[in-house]
């Protein structure tokens, strides 16, 4: 049977470099982690609109494209290709499948908004309660200041 022989000693399996006693500030243990997040959420959301818009102009030249095709195929200088019955088909499934693209775009796009709307309402919250802390903060000073005068 195993036992324990030497009691004196202390052992620590602690992280390495961990100091005893020794505390994070309340800051950086999360009263700012909603302001953290709220600024990864808004980046997130700002980077998703300019893809989406991206990809929307892209869609819109392609789509653009495919309807001169369209007009030109009609007219008498068309090609024969372009005249076709099986491109027709293509190309109006084309424009179909591209048009859906485009609406769903659109609806992300204005989802997005509606996101960064909601997180700016929340940061100007949070900066209208900041001030109000501050405020507060020097009303206190004021008033330890007014009662030591008075105390004199």
């Amino acid at each position: 049977m195993w036992q324990y022989q030497k009691t004196d000693e202390l052992y620590h399996y602690g992280v390495l470099g961990m100091k005893w006693g020794h505390r994070k500030s309340y800051g950086s243990l999360g009263a700012n982690l909603s302001g953290y997040i709220r600024k990864h959420q808004m980046n997130n959301t700002n980077s998703r609109i300019r893809k989406n818009s991206k990809s929307l102009k892209s869609m819109n030249k392609e789509y653009n494209e495919l309807q001169s095709i369209k007009k030109n195929a009609n007219s008498r200088n068309g090609s024969k290709l372009a005249k076709s019955r099986v491109s027709t088909v293509i190309r109006n499934h084309q424009i179909n499948s591209l048009i859906k693209k485009m609406n769903t775009t659109k609806a992300s796009i204005k989802e997005d908004h509606k996101i960064k709307k909601e997180l700016d309402s929340y940061e100007k919250a949070a900066r209208i309660k900041a001030k109000n802390i501050d405020r507060t903060k020097s009303a206190i000073k004021k008033a330890k200041k007014a009662y030591k005068n008075a105390k004199k």
